[in-house]
């Protein structure tokens, strides 16, 4: 059987969704008054305006909209939904929504915004410029999961430098960064503390927003959170007439986004299978993916089901058919507490001295978009959790 999204749209289950989900989310975004604060924060913090800078944008003249594609940031979700526009007319195909269009024909952009001496090519003033933002420490942990956890053996190649400095080389005579492939979420966020205490980034899953978006440069319209995705996103749907497009995602978005999830981690997995398996086994790769969609609260706590033989014979299709059968058993409720329980416990990793530079280091991201620096439940380590090991591999 051969899965996409849109065969898997035909078999969605609601009765794993909670009824706001279902019957679709209300359009009261907070985007555009969000956007509409930059420009004083801005100010705030003696920010002043770049002479000159370069920066990727996605662009589409129809609508006049102009969008900042940043990494961990639902960026490929917004690349296909530009190409769902310029496609509309165009081809014999329907594109309904961004999940229809395929990946192979959604790349990353090559378009550039221009800034020179105060002068914008595409003058983004003239048009409706969007992006989104996330929580600084949920974004650097679903860089983490995504890129150094999950078997990514091109990013492991950047791992593998980046921890370099925090390790000692060998251990019992072995190397012990061979591959990359061990890097630890405390590691990663001590190594991008350092780089933006020294004003750097490592690539654009860390980048910060004023450097890469230029968002004390540009004049933005919207401002979209990924905590608040649904509404926003319902929002820029509804403010470009995109009626049947509104109408399949307020009922099926959760789903399909899940589903698309799934069909990315595993069909990546197999595609690196023979680089991943220069650095670990094709059982402990597989048991990675599992533990990814646990983290992001995809499938429930169960057990990984397959012995080291079986994890070696089974198939991408079979492998994806094994985990939605398993997402049925679990509800959305239980799956959203659970990704909540993961993301407490995984920080409990980290030092807290170090999540003081890191508070530090992305402080103005922080403030640009208003989200707590300090939020109890990474910073107060009184309280007891209920462990389950998100990134044990035994």
């Amino acid at each position: 059987m051969e899965f996409s999204v849109s065969s898997i749209r035909k078999k969605v289950n609601r009765k794993t969704l909670p009824q706001n989900v279902v019957d679709g989310l209300g359009e009261d975004s907070l985007g555009e008054q969000i956007a509409a604060k930059l420009k004083y924060k801005c100010n705030k913090i003696r920010r002043f305006p770049s002479r000159q800078f370069v920066m990727s944008v996605t662009t589409n003249k129809m609508h006049r909209l102009l969008y900042c594609p940043m990494c961990k940031l639902a960026s490929t979700f917004w690349t296909r939904f530009f190409m769902m526009l310029n496609l509309q007319n165009v081809t014999a195909e329907i594109y309904l929504t961004p999940y229809d269009v395929p990946l192979s024909l959604a790349p990353p952009t090559r378009e550039r915004l221009i800034n020179k001496n105060g002068l914008q090519i595409p003058n983004a003033s003239e048009m409706y410029g969007f992006l989104f933002v996330r929580n600084p420490y949920s974004r650097i942990l679903s860089a983490y999961v995504d890129k150094l956890f999950a078997p990514n053996p091109i990013f492991w190649k950047i791992g593998k430098k980046i921890v370099g400095p925090l390790r000692n080389k060998t251990v019992n005579g072995q190397r012990k960064d061979k591959c990359g492939s061990d890097v630890t979420f405390s590691e990663y966020v001590q190594a991008v503390t350092k780089r933006h205490l020294l004003n750097g980034s490592i690539d654009c899953h860390d980048a910060d927003y004023m450097s890469y978006c230029h968002v004390c440069d540009v004049a933005y319209k919207f401002v979209g959170r990924l905590e608040s995705f649904y509404t926003d996103a319902f929002f820029l749907f509804k403010q470009l007439n995109l009626n049947e497009t509104l109408k399949i995602m307020r009922k099926e978005m959760k789903l399909l986004s899940d589903q698309d999830a799934v069909l990315d981690s595993v069909s990546s997995a197999y595609k690196w299978r023979k680089d991943i398996e220069k650095c670990i086994s094709w059982d402990a790769a597989l048991r990675r993916v599992w533990k990814k969609l646990q983290i992001r609260g995809i499938i429930g706590k169960d057990k990984y089901p397959l012995s080291e033989s079986e994890s070696k014979q089974i198939t991408r299709d079979d492998f994806i058919k094994l985990v939605m059968e398993t997402q049925e058993r679990t509800p959305y409720a239980l799956r959203k507490n659970q990704r909540n329980q993961a993301f407490v416990e995984i920080f409990r990793t980290v030092p807290l001295e170090v999540l003081k530079d890191f508070k530090t280091a992305f402080e103005h991201d922080f403030y640009l978009f208003e989200y707590d620096p300090s939020p109890k439940n990474i910073f107060s380590r009184i309280d007891d959790i209920e462990y389950f090991g998100y990134l044990d591999l035994k």
